[in-house]
């Protein structure tokens, strides 16, 4: 074995679709995709990089002196930020030829191989995969087919400064893995550890989500909507389902059955994680304050005021369902009846209960125009 050498690395492929569960004809579908794709990308790698030395070649000369090896590591580490260690690696060789660095502590590793760089600009140009690239808040979020990948906007500060002075100016080809962002510019590839992938994605996208709500609250609030006469109860349960995923703390929106079948008094079931409503409830220490509970939704498409009268007995649909919570949504009004047993409600026990009527979903409705946008035959601006 030759000291420093690279040889191989492991790859668990992650995104798109779910490849372990081999059970649906579609994931063998999409493995055997990835294994045709793996060989044709190995057949690319052998044939077009000489990463393969000749015969003659097989002396493995190094290529740099000690000395001019250790103050190319030097100027490597101080273009990434870092400061240099001893224990951090450093090869240099020909046959082929390539230099190598790895940082020890920052796991950033740095390539010179003029074909290493041919073959990533290859697939690159040979590619026909449509992507879209939009700036987040914390960085920038890639669409490529149906990959979804973030680049910290501090990690693609720091590759475009190194490989462009390394390098000279020059716009850096991207691969984004889940865990590593590759960027290649000239001779050199620099590969950097960071959260690039689906989980990193969802969570700048929730980061948009909150600033395009800030956004639109302060420069184009509506002043009020103009609601429908008459509304379909199928599309209101829609409405509010939509708005409820927006909500802090949300897993999942589950719709229960169809608007005009018999539903028990619910009509979707969420997963929320919400905080403690009644003040006298004492937490155990250990116990976090904000707890995941099922929340029984039920909605009102009605046009007069919802009264107690007009809602389930909570209690039996609480326990009927497993669950914790009970939430109102109604197009119109809710009367002080049926807001002061909700209210009575939080009084007894760890009981989460709330209440959307217009007023508030008219606020919901700004802070997500999009939304809106969708449900005209509800509720409009004016």
């Amino acid at each position: 074995m030759i000291p420093g050498e690279i040889y191989a690395r492991h790859v668990i492929p992650v995104q798109p679709g779910p490849l372990y569960h081999l059970g649906a004809d579609e994931s063998v579908d999409e493995t055997i995709q990835l294994v045709e794709r793996l060989s044709k990308l190995e057949w690319f790698l052998h044939n077009f990089m000489t990463m393969h030395p000749s015969f003659e070649q097989q002396k493995f000369e190094f290529a740099k002196e000690d000395s001019d090896l250790e103050q190319w590591a030097r100027r490597v580490a101080h273009l990434l930020g870092k400061r240099p260690h001893k224990d951090d690696l450093c090869y240099s060789r020909k046959g082929p030829d390539w230099e190598y660095w790895r940082g020890v502590k920052s796991e950033i590793s740095l390539f010179r191989s003029p074909e290493l760089y041919s073959a990533i600009e290859s697939l690159h140009k040979a590619s026909d995969v449509e992507q879209h690239v939009l700036d987040g808040v914390n960085g920038r979020i890639w669409q490529t087919g149906n990959l979804r990948n973030f680049v910290p906007a501090k990690e693609e500060r720091r590759a475009r400064k190194a490989l462009q002075a390394l390098a000279g100016q020059g716009e850096p080809i991207f691969t984004l893995l889940e865990n590593r962002i590759i960027a290649a510019l000239g001779e050199y590839v620099l590969a950097i550890p960071a959260e690039a992938g689906k989980a990193a994605f969802d969570s700048e996208r929730e980061a948009v989500l909150a600033r395009h709500q800030r956004e639109s609250s302060l420069l184009f609030p509506p002043d009020e909507y103009l609601w429908a006469t008459a509304i379909d109860g199928h599309r209101f349960e829609a409405l509010i389902y939509d708005l409820i995923t927006r909500e802090p703390g949300v897993v999942s929106v589950r719709q229960v059955g169809g608007t005009r079948e018999r539903d028990g008094g619910r009509d979707l079931l969420v997963e929320w994680i919400t905080p403690p409503q009644n003040p006298n409830l004492a937490i155990p220490q250990g116990v976090p304050v904000q707890q995941q509970r099922l929340v029984v939704v039920q909605c009102k498409a009605l046009a007069s005021s919802v009264g107690k009268n007009k809602i389930p007995d909570i209690r039996d649909t609480l326990e009927h369902n497993d669950a914790q919570g009970y939430l109102l949504a109604a197009s119109g009004t809710i009367a002080t009846s049926a807001i002061d047993y909700l209210l009575r409600l939080r009084q007894k026990g760890d009981i989460f209960t709330d209440w959307w009527s217009r007023p508030e979903i008219e606020a919901k409705l700004r802070r997500n125009p999009d939304i809106a946008g969708r449900y005209p035959d509800i509720a409009r601006p004016r």
